[in-house]
């Protein structure tokens, strides 16, 4: 197993600048360990091409580093995160979800899934299509990768809906008549809209398990790179290096973090603020 941290020391080492540069990307690409309990969660955004794009519409296609300005190509990180965790392969996301029970047999044709989500949120929200595409089509994704629409499930969940507020920011203004909404509130109805209730990611993956896993496909018996024993051997580097420690970067992510939620939270009361036509007080 691989701690974000040991990624990020494995990127500097490979693309150059400090670890500290990379963290945040890694534990994004990590973040779906909240949940589940298992590997399991390295088949949402461990593939070249669903979960590096993911990644990237977070990070840009272009990850610059704080440490001296220069950037690396996002894409090419992801693939580093992934072939250290399934051993030097780095699947598609058609792979991944091979052996997924809720995907097996004939596939479901998409039809109109983007258009058909987006003219429902349009009569129970206003506005106009376009409004509401960027955020659809960041839904879709799966769903169009795979020319499936039971793929949809892989985002069209309460983890998608936070990827989602992720990737267009916690208000989704309508370009059509400028009012402010906010986008967890749209993308839930979006998913409802298909789906008809939001569940969890977990739920989406029920019935699938490790075991079942390693048995589908050579690429998923890989044998993960030991990167937490070879730096746990090289702690002194840390310091010489001038990266910053992981207790440091945990600390200073729940401050962003914390900061990130007041600014959002002063956003949105600023918003209901002018569309009540009251005044904020100074």
């Amino acid at each position: 197993m691989s701690h974000p941290w040991y990624h990020a020391k494995s990127s500097a080492r490979l693309f150059g600048g400090d670890a500290s540069d990379y963290v945040a990307l890694h534990s994004d690409a990590d973040a779906t360990k909240i949940a589940f309990s298992t590997n399991l969660h390295r088949l949402v955004l461990h593939n070249r091409d669903f979960g590096a794009g993911v990644l990237a519409g977070l990070h840009g296609e272009t990850l610059m580093r704080v440490s001296d300005g220069i950037g690396v190509p996002t894409r090419e990180i992801v693939a580093q995160h992934c072939a250290e965790d399934y051993g030097n392969l780095v699947p598609t996301l058609a792979q991944c979800m091979a052996p997924h029970p809720r995907l097996q047999g004939e596939r479901v044709a998409l039809g109109d899934l983007e258009g058909d989500i987006i003219s429902r949120l349009v009569r129970k929200m206003g506005g106009q299509a376009s409004d509401y595409e960027s955020l659809v089509s960041f839904l879709v994704q799966p769903a169009l990768i795979l020319g499936d629409r039971r793929a949809f499930g892989l985002l069209g969940n309460s983890f998608g809906i936070f990827l989602a507020e992720r990737r267009v920011g916690v208000l989704l203004r309508r370009t059509s008549d400028g009012r402010a909404l906010p986008t967890r509130y749209v993308a839930e109805h979006a998913v409802k809209a298909e789906s008809g209730h939001i569940t969890t990611i977990e739920a989406f993956f029920a019935g699938l398990s490790i075991s079942r896993l390693r048995g589908a496909d050579a690429w998923m018996r890989g044998t993960p790179l030991p990167l937490s024993d070879e730096f746990e051997e090289d702690r002194e580097d840390v310091a010489c290096e001038g990266a910053i420690p992981p207790s440091i970067v945990i600390a200073e992510s729940r401050r962003l973090h914390h900061q990130w939620l007041h600014h959002q939270s002063t956003q949105l009361q600023a918003v209901s603020l002018t569309e009540s036509g009251a005044m904020p007080r100074h």
